[in-house]
């Protein structure tokens, strides 16, 4: 069992706090996403409490399909000096920007799904028209 140091989480911890697995923690360190708070004198890395929710946060917005250059600028705002007006401001276009990207995608792979189809059929249309007929009248 890993133990607590100081009141700091160990990456078990902090994945056990916010309900994942431990690879995942360290896929989102790798990312940059989080950042361990401290190492301890063994070598492992520490975060805070506060930390669960800024990870549970970052799993959040990747299942909005935010990309992690986007999460890492939303995290930049919340802890810029920036004024909250101006902190909207960006926040919103941030969003919107990330919304017209998933309508783009959407469009698309319909597109995409539209020409599957067309040429299922007309695939269809080869492969049944070159198969040997059946009769069965005597």
């Amino acid at each position: 069992m890993e133990k607590k140091e100081h009141g700091l989480l160990t990456v078990g911890q902090l994945a056990q706090g916010v309900g994942v697995a431990k690879h995942v923690v360290v896929h989102a360190i790798q990312q940059g996403l989080i950042a361990p708070a401290v190492r301890s004198p063994a070598g492992y890395r520490l975060f805070r409490q506060s930390q669960v929710q800024e990870l549970t946060l970052v799993r959040q917005l990747q299942a909005l399909g935010f990309y992690a250059n986007q999460i890492k600028e939303l995290r930049a705002l919340a802890m810029s000096d920036a004024v909250e007006s101006d902190k909207e401001l960006l926040f919103n276009g941030i969003y919107d920007r990330h919304v017209e990207h998933l309508k783009e995608r959407a469009e698309h792979y319909l597109e995409l799904h539209d020409r599957c189809v067309e040429e299922r059929d007309r695939k269809r249309a080869e492969v049944v028209g070159r198969l040997p007929q059946h009769n069965d009248a005597p």
